[in-house]
């Protein structure tokens, strides 16, 4: 199987499993926060939606030659977002607005973003780096390397969701 259709793939199943997810809480129960403080999973819809949108924006920016590997950065990513003993505070321009959202709202946009960024993968250059905008931990990345540090990160979220449910 080709490299590009294996990460479409991998990006479809992380947005199915994490949509499928937030379709489970009705209104109330999914901008309910949590008894012990944290986010509600509205918020953590919220949150993957708005890096979801600045993803397809840094995706557009990705425009340099590497003049390197293109996954050179994917293991640091994965090994920082596995290890969930290191908690990452999400800078303020990714946190949740902390308003009442509808679930099926949410879902629907994340679709949409996503599906963006699924014909991005189809039909462009992931090894292409946007060196406008540098992660702060990792730096310049190539679009390949943005989008498994989305679908890392989603993942990173999924326990939290199931733990509200």
């Amino acid at each position: 199987m080709e490299p590009k259709t294996i990460l479409l793939n991998n990006w479809n199943e992380n947005t199915d499993q994490f949509t499928s997810l937030l379709s489970k809480f009705d209104t109330a129960s999914f901008n309910r926060k949590p008894a012990n403080g944290g986010w509600s999973a509205s918020d953590i819809g919220e949150h993957i939606l708005i890096f979801d949108i600045r993803l397809n924006t840094l995706l557009q920016d990705a425009r340099t030659p590497a003049g390197r590997d293109p996954h050179q950065q994917i293991k640091p990513i994965v090994d920082r977002l596995e290890d969930r003993e290191n908690k990452i505070e999400a800078p303020e321009f990714l946190k949740p607005s902390g308003n009442t959202n509808d679930p099926v709202d949410i879902i629907e946009n994340i679709r949409a973003e996503r599906a963006k960024v699924a014909r991005f993968i189809e039909h462009n250059d992931l090894s292409l780096l946007n060196d406008k905008t540098p992660h702060r931990f990792f730096g310049t990345l190539t679009a390949l390397e943005w989008i498994i540090l989305v679908i890392q990160h989603t993942i990173r979220h999924l326990p939290q969701l199931e733990a509200l449910h």
